[in-house]
């Protein structure tokens, strides 16, 4: 778990500005073709790539300084511990209060801290580029502004020592016409247009500096050329690969002085679609951002997300048995039909903040948008989130900061949750269903505070400021914690035993 987190957290940051798409052909237009040779090339992208891994492991070391995120991130995602809380098992009698919810201890002492050192994949990945992409071997062509690289077969499977496998591996590569078109068009930098097969499809554009890292791309094209590579390989990919792709995107990492940035546009709506699943994403400036200042020890995330759709499938459940004992043949059955689920947003955004030297978190101006957030099954709408709807911007500023062995979290202008289900409308497909979420409306409110705040420590989950409700309307219940009290375990009442709020309320937290 350790590693596939490290992974994510440092490719987000690099393989992303290498692999994603879109580009902003407007800056250019004014700009003329600059002289470029092949050195220039070679030490133009190595260079980059080099200054960007290294700039993204420096960035990434501002989490390696925080406890909060060491305890309450790192940790719970290895497995070793976490700041949960979790309820003690019941020991009232009817009505009798128990005891407060007791969050889970961990410290910074526990477990392995987080570190990220990217040097053996920046040395492996240069090393690539200089022996096997960018060399002489491999130039189609040049002229005073242009490099043409063709990658060969020849190049780019001189490891390969199986002389059978060598073979294979120069047959694919040469039948693929893999072509690197660079060019420049301002000092010290290096653009290259990847082009693939015969009637040079361009998937991708990649553009490198000194002090950033551009990918681009149309998402049909990348498509196309993903066709021709698997008719190359002798595959049909046009079942595997989504019928529609359109859209562009634009990946942008910049790096230098101890910071980093790496931000995802949509240029154009996106649309992919295929057997069972559709995704819609509206054009935003900003899909997602994060930024790393070593200096200022502040590592950031931020969301941008326009008004966005997502259909999928889940598929058939088979159960296989032996046909008969020690045989190899099975007999499988269907035992649960698959079905459609959905879902749709009016916008997903806000600010992430970690101030590791304050051991602080915040969240700016966390939304959903103007709208619920939906989610449908069989085209049936079985549940919708309204976040803040009570309040004029429908949005929420928070911190959370490590106080001692305490977590304390504070929020503005307060907290409106609402979430409406009526899972009764898809029963006959989802099956076994709880009772409680056939047809309810639940909703969490914490306010009557300027600031209402919690903390989380040995005493307990204690409302500081403000003051906590719970309510379901099916299950006539509300619950209300106010400040100075905590939130813990009860004995339910016999009639709403089955609502999991029945079980919860406000009781005196632990001295």
């Amino acid at each position: 778990m350790r590693q596939d987190m490290k992974k994510w957290l440092g490719f987000t940051m690099v393989a992303s500005s290498v692999m994603a798409c879109g580009h902003d052909d407007g800056k250019q237009v004014e700009a003329e073709p600059q002289p470029v040779d092949h050195a220039q090339v070679r030490l133009a992208v190595g260079e980059s790539v080099s200054g960007a891994m290294d700039s993204v492991a420096e960035g990434l070391a501002v989490l390696s300084g925080s406890d909060l995120f060491h305890d309450y991130v790192w940790s719970m995602a290895s497995g070793d511990c976490g700041g949960a809380a979790v309820p003690p098992e019941p020991v009232g009698g009817d009505g009798e209060i128990d005891e407060p919810l007791e969050p889970v201890e961990c410290d910074s002492s526990d477990g392995e801290r987080f570190e990220m050192d990217l040097s053996e994949e920046r040395d492996e990945i240069r090393r690539v580029l200089e022996e096997y992409v960018f060399v002489e071997g491999n130039i189609e062509a040049e002229s005073e502004t242009e490099v043409t690289y063709l990658l060969r077969g020849e190049v780019v499977c001189a490891e390969e020592e199986d002389e059978l496998a060598r073979a294979e591996c120069e047959a694919d590569v040469d039948a693929l016409e893999l072509r690197l078109v660079a060019s420049s068009w301002t000092a010290e930098q290096v653009r290259l247009e990847v082009q693939v097969g015969p009637e040079r499809i361009e998937p991708v554009t990649l553009e490198f500096s000194p002090s950033s890292v551009e990918a681009s791309a149309a998402l049909g094209e990348v498509r196309r050329a993903a066709l021709y590579m698997g008719e190359v390989r002798g595959d049909d990919l046009s079942v595997e690969l989504p019928q529609e792709m359109s859209g562009e995107l634009l990946a942008s990492f910049s790096y230098g002085e101890g910071q980093a940035a790496l931000s995802v546009e949509v240029l154009e709506d996106v649309a992919v679609a295929g057997d069972g699943f559709a995704l819609q994403l509206a054009r935003t400036p900003e899909l997602f951002s994060v930024e790393a200042d070593r200096a200022e020890d502040v590592f950031g995330v931020r969301l941008g997300l326009a008004a966005s759709s997502l259909l999928a499938s889940t598929g058939e459940v088979e159960e296989c048995t032996e046909v008969s004992a020690g045989s190899l043949e099975v007999s499988c059955e269907v035992v649960e039909e698959g079905y459609s689920i959905g879902a749709e947003i009016a916008a997903l955004a806000g600010e992430l903040k970690l101030f590791a030297a304050e051991d602080r978190f915040s969240i700016q101006d966390l939304t959903l948008g103007q709208g619920p957030a939906r989610v449908s099954v069989e085209g049936q709408e079985v549940a919708t989130l309204n976040f803040n709807a009570a309040f004029a911007d429908r949005s929420l500023n928070a911190n959370v900061h490590k106080d001692g062995e305490d977590i304390a979290i504070s929020m503005s202008p307060g907290l409106d949750l609402e979430l409406m289900l009526a899972l009764y409308r898809a029963q006959d497909v989802l099956g076994d269903v709880e009772e409680w979420m056939l047809d309810d409306v639940l909703t969490l409110v914490f306010d009557n505070d300027a600031s209402p705040a919690l903390r989380i420590g040995e005493a307990g989950v204690k409302v500081e400021r403000g003051e906590l409700t719970l309510r379901s309307e099916a299950a006539e219940l509300e619950i209300g914690v106010s400040a100075g009290m905590c939130i813990g375990e009860v004995e339910p009442a016999e009639e709403s035993a089955a609502h999991p709020f029945s079980a919860v309320g406000e009781v005196a937290c632990q001295e």
